[in-house]
């Protein structure tokens, strides 16, 4: 299966065409992969600026995957230090929720990309997605290879 990660919405959206033309299959983290032409798509970071690739991604029949820290939900990555990856707003409780509707995977780094308290994060941010009405029990380990974590 080919992992398609992308950490920069904007630039990615200008790679839309040339990527549906490829005639692959994707997959959300809770499909199971079937051929050679499987791939996934995942937005490394829930920036808000995902929300606007949806209609793009819709047309060309492009299923892809976000990952969430929970904290940051509706608010921005105030995790980073602002002189080396500038405060950028992240997807609200909404845009997510329109995001899963259209057929998105979801996934969590935990609470707020965090290093500490691995098992803790993903329990919390687990249990805090239900209640928003987000299901999900894939965790991603925050500063992993995430290619490696995806089974």
């Amino acid at each position: 299966m080919k992992i398609i990660i992308i950490s920069e919405p904007l630039a990615f959206a200008k790679k839309i065409d040339a990527l549906s033309r490829k005639n692959l299959s994707f997959l959300t983290f809770k499909d199971k992969p079937s051929g050679t032409k499987d791939a996934m798509l995942i937005f490394d970071f829930a920036w808000k600026d995902i929300f606007t690739l949806l209609p793009a991604l819709k047309e060309k029949n492009i299923k892809a995957n976000i990952i969430v820290s929970v904290d940051t939900i509706g608010k921005y990555n105030f995790y980073d230090d602002p002189q080396k990856l500038p405060w950028r707003d992240m997807l609200t409780l909404e845009q997510i929720k329109t995001l899963i509707h259209a057929g998105w995977g979801i996934a969590t780094y935990g609470l707020g990309y965090k290093k500490e308290d691995l098992e803790f994060e993903k329990e919390e941010a687990i249990f805090r997605l239900k209640n928003m009405g987000l299901e999900t029990d894939i965790f991603i380990t925050p500063f992993k290879n995430i290619k490696n974590e995806i089974k």
